[in-house]
């Protein structure tokens, strides 16, 4: 399948009043044709032009998470950022660093959180306030630096809402 009518169907159901989905769009920074998916209901995810099904953690599991290909990703609910290291579903997780970003106009502490998957160490910058923001690859050659396309990423409070105004 490719991604243009993904998004087209995704687009479309985000624009009915009755929708209740959510959708996350993280785009490559290096290769901007490039993007990562996500949706809810139907539970789907694309990468470049390729879709298929995405799992996500259920609110009894004790995480925010998310399985769709190559991709996993992982965080405690009421993560605070005190929490090193965690495992799920046979990957292990752990917080290698924090730093200051900004991200359409406001800044916030982003936490990195790596985890390896197959041949590949994949960074995760997740922030309190806006949940995943970005998601690389990390070491030589780095090839994939992807940074989410709205205000609110998936794993964010539901305080947090694309509408609200920038300070």
């Amino acid at each position: 399948m490719r991604l243009a009518p993904f998004a087209l169907a995704a687009t479309l159901a985000l624009a009915s009043p009755l929708a209740c989905a959510e959708y996350w769009v993280y785009y490559d920074i290096l290769q901007p044709n490039s993007q990562f998916v996500l949706e809810t209901k139907p539970d789907r995810s694309a990468w470049v032009d390729v879709a298929g099904p995405v799992k996500y953690c259920q609110r009894g599991e004790g995480y925010q998470c998310f399985a769709a290909g190559d991709f996993r990703f992982a965080v405690p609910r009421g993560f605070t950022g005190t929490q090193q290291r965690w495992n799920l579903h046979g990957a292990a997780y752990e917080v290698t660093g924090t730093s200051r970003r900004q991200l359409l106009g406001r800044t916030y502490t982003t936490y990195f959180i790596e985890t390896d998957i197959a041949q590949h160490r994949l960074r995760y910058l997740y922030t309190l306030e806006a949940g995943l923001i970005g998601i690389a690859t990390v070491g030589k050659p780095e090839r994939m630096q992807l940074m989410l396309g709205g205000k609110c990423g998936f794993g964010a409070p539901s305080d947090c809402t694309q509408s609200t105004k920038l300070r």
